[in-house]
């Protein structure tokens, strides 16, 4: 008499915790919330999203100058350079390690204007940074970085 008593106590208990370990897990993954975030966690502190988009945005000018890589880099030290970092050290693994690879890429480029083809590389690589920013404020659930039509991003023939 004892064993079946046992066993529907234990298939009660289960039916009850089914839902209570489903809500759990659904909120570590951070499911249910489709919003995106409001801020950033970087390290235990916290930046506002709008700080982060707003630096980012001025990457649209970055690629619109990066005909001239003097002009580029001047804009792009001033105002998005925090930005990626701090949106560097919001992502983690692959994404952090890409987008920290093109930033280097871009100043490396945009830091070396006598190169014969610094012009082509720093519009290349100034394309290739927002083509990546894109993709991390997606996997953030943030919206991408919109340029204006004055900003669009420009593009140059090498020779």
């Amino acid at each position: 008499m004892t064993q079946p008593t046992t066993r529907r106590t234990w298939q009660r208990m289960a039916a009850a915790l089914l839902p209570v370990l489903g809500v759990g897990a659904l909120a570590a993954c951070g499911g249910g919330s489709s919003a995106p975030p409001k801020s950033l966690s970087l390290s235990g502190d916290k930046v506002a999203v709008t700080t982060v988009q707003y630096g980012l945005s001025s990457l649209c000018i970055v690629a619109h100058e990066a005909n001239n890589p003097s002009a580029a880099s001047a804009t792009y030290f001033a105002t998005p350079y925090n930005s990626l970092h701090q949106l560097a050290a919001a992502l983690g693994g692959s994404r952090r390690a890409a987008l920290l690879a093109g930033m280097e890429a871009f100043e490396r480029a945009a830091l070396n204007p006598t190169a014969p083809t610094a012009n082509a590389m720093t519009v290349q690589t100034s394309n290739g940074l927002l083509g990546l920013v894109d993709g991390d404020l997606i996997s953030l659930k943030l919206p991408k970085v919109k340029c204006s039509a004055a900003y669009a991003s420009t593009t140059t023939t090498v020779g």
